[in-house]
């Protein structure tokens, strides 16, 4: 989709039509480099679900690689909450005004009792199956 201005088109008009209350159009790609931008990308993703959904129903090839379950878009959906307090903090401590001792430090406690509830959370079902099908999925199809 991403070499195609056409598709591009397409899928913008799909954005319009399913997602009318998104100012966003487009998809997201993961950047190893930037700490955020797989949260960026499933964030993007599940607010365009319809639009993706409708979008791949007409595309046989993408459909068959890019498809996700409901228990998939479950999980998506489950690791949005996990990273998002990250994203957050990561956000706050880089405006230059911010980063101080006293304001990182809560953030990193606060962060430190994210990760063990997600722990207790991972412990009680099982996420992190899900979440690795998932991601194993999503990391392949480069195109979009």
């Amino acid at each position: 989709m991403r070499n195609s201005p056409e598709e591009r088109r397409i899928f913008a008009e799909i954005v319009k039509r399913f997602v009318p209350h998104s100012n966003s159009v487009g998809l997201i790609l993961d950047v190893k480099t930037r700490w955020n931008s797989t949260y960026a990308m499933l964030e993007r993703a599940e607010n365009l679900r319809q639009a993706i959904e409708r979008y791949l129903l007409n595309n046989d090839t993408l459909k068959l690689v890019c498809s996700l379950s409901a228990g998939e878009w479950l999980a998506l959906s489950e690791i949005i909450k996990v990273l998002k307090p990250m994203a957050t903090a990561t956000e706050f401590v880089s405006k230059s005004k911010y980063p101080s001792l006293g304001s990182t430090l809560p953030i990193y406690v606060g962060l430190i009792e994210v990760h063990y509830f997600v722990i207790r959370k991972v412990k009680e079902s099982s996420l992190v199956f899900h979440s690795c099908l998932f991601c194993s999925k999503l990391v392949r199809p480069q195109q979009m």
